[in-house]
């Protein structure tokens, strides 16, 4: 199987799984869970420039920030996002590699490379996602881009 075929079908396999998962309660707990420690994240940043972009079904959803892109946002220019410090970006799975896989149009890795290379200072780029979408290892190209940390409903993880 290519790489290529490889993510689609994790792809598939996380979106399904989160389907059958729906428990209200584990959902709000999670929830909770996840807004303290993107709470304490942000408070530990809070001189840096910090922007947010919305997560789609199934992924957790960033609130108290103030530079923050709807979903639905028209996004024209990829200079509109240069000069922040930290992108918090979702995704459907991550592994201990600093690896992310999204939902398939490329979008994040060709901002995260365009802003790698436009950018005088180092933004850090971490992912916002639940724990059990973290995998040992995830099929990854030469393409897709690393995050430098993640954080989920247990835990914020940096690359060290």
């Amino acid at each position: 199987m290519n790489i290529c075929q490889a993510k689609k079908e994790l792809r598939q396999k996380i979106l399904q799984q989160n389907n059958l998962h729906q428990n209200k309660k584990d959902i709000t707990n999670s929830l909770e869970s996840f807004q303290k420690n993107l709470s304490s994240f942000l408070k530990e940043n809070s001189k840096k420039k910090i922007i947010g972009f919305q997560a789609l079904p199934g992924e957790p959803k960033l609130i108290g920030i103030n530079n923050f892109i709807p979903q639905n946002a028209k996004i024209t220019a990829k200079e509109n996002f240069l000069g922040f410090d930290i992108y918090l970006i979702p995704c459907l799975a991550a592994d201990r590699q600093f690896n992310r896989l999204g939902r398939g149009s490329g979008f994040y890795d060709k901002l995260i490379s365009y802003i790698k290379s436009s950018s005088k200072n180092s933004a850090e780029f971490i992912v916002c996602c639940w724990t059990k979408q973290i995998f040992a290892k995830i099929p990854f190209e030469k393409h897709d881009e690393k995050v430098d940390g993640f954080i989920t409903e247990k835990s914020i993880i940096y690359k060290n």
